[in-house]
């Protein structure tokens, strides 16, 4: 869904390593089913997600594999607070969290961000999942799988802006708690 030459340099990065791997959506679909998409191409023993716009810091990614290799099916990255994320966002992140682990009866560490690592267990169950796009952030740790909790402070962005907007944060979470509420 980038407007950019995001797509370009990916292609252009392939060339150099053919043993890697992209995939392209023919349209935005939303951040869940881009997630599901890029599960569904990865190929190895582990699949680590983060976003593209350099805010999950790379240099990171060494000790989320050391994790992993210590036994962790799940390496959940914990965003410190003090970036340079509004107010408004931490205030209602924090909201959500708390009520959907009040109603749907599965604990959401808040601040977990989309940047962790999963074993190729944990990423073939979620692939073997039935129904619409799941709402992984609810879904990985519902599944129970062993999990260590990383924290990491994000870096600061590298171009543009998000375009998760207001509305889309209010879909997403009207998705993920009607997708676990246990409360009619």
């Amino acid at each position: 869904g980038s407007r950019d030459a995001t797509w370009e340099t990916i292609r252009a990065i392939l060339e150099t390593h053919p043993h890697w791997q992209a995939g392209r959506l023919t349209r935005r679909f939303g951040h869940q089913s881009a997630l599901l998409a890029g599960f569904s191409v990865a190929g190895g023993l582990a699949v680590v997600t983060m976003d593209a716009d350099g805010q999950h810091p790379p240099r990171l990614l060494s000790t989320l594999i050391d994790e992993w290799r210590r036994g962790a099916k799940v390496v959940q990255m914990i965003r410190l607070a003090g970036g340079a994320e509004p107010w408004l966002k931490r205030i209602t992140s924090r909201l959500f969290y708390g009520l959907f682990s009040t109603l749907c009866d599965v604990r959401i560490r808040p601040a977990a961000a989309d940047f962790r690592l999963l074993d190729r267990e944990v990423v073939d169950v979620i692939l073997g999942s039935e129904g619409p796009a799941p709402f992984l952030r609810g879904l990985i740790p519902w599944l129970g799988w062993e999990t260590v909790e990383l924290t990491y402070s994000p870096d600061t962005r590298l171009a543009g802006k998000t375009k998760y907007s207001l509305g889309r944060m209010i879909r997403l979470a009207i998705d993920g708690l009607m997708s676990f509420s246990i409360v009619p």
